[in-house]
């Protein structure tokens, strides 16, 4: 999992033979957009992850467009994020996967289990 902040100096991570990547951008602390991806025949992991970043390039503009329309005295709307775990017979990766959502520290999240 890489974590990128926008508004910070780009972090060159290790990405040596990785099966898969993902992604979290974020601009002050707030995340922006998430990509997950496997890595292609023949791709290097430095291209898969220009593959994830192009791919969120459209959230991340349609994000700034609505911040710069929106006016300053208008509040933010309130976020909220809902995860939806479908799994069965396997225990240790809903673990992993709950220990996931909480370590974000999300407070507007909901989790629901299926």
């Amino acid at each position: 999992m890489l974590d990128v902040e926008l508004t910070a100096p780009a972090p060159m991570p290790a990405l040596n033979e990785v099966a898969g990547l993902g992604l979290i951008v974020r601009r002050h602390g707030v995340v922006q957009a998430f990509a997950m991806g496997a890595i292609n025949p023949g791709e290097t992991p430095v291209r898969l992850l220009d593959r994830l970043l192009v791919g969120t390039s459209e959230t991340l503009l349609s994000a700034a467009v609505r911040r710069q329309l929106l006016p300053a005295s208008q509040p933010q709307p309130q976020r909220t994020l809902t995860v939806v775990i479908c799994t069965k017979d396997r225990p240790d990766l809903l673990k992993r996967c709950l220990n996931s959502v909480v370590a974000a520290r999300l407070s507007w999240a909901e989790i629901f289990g299926c």
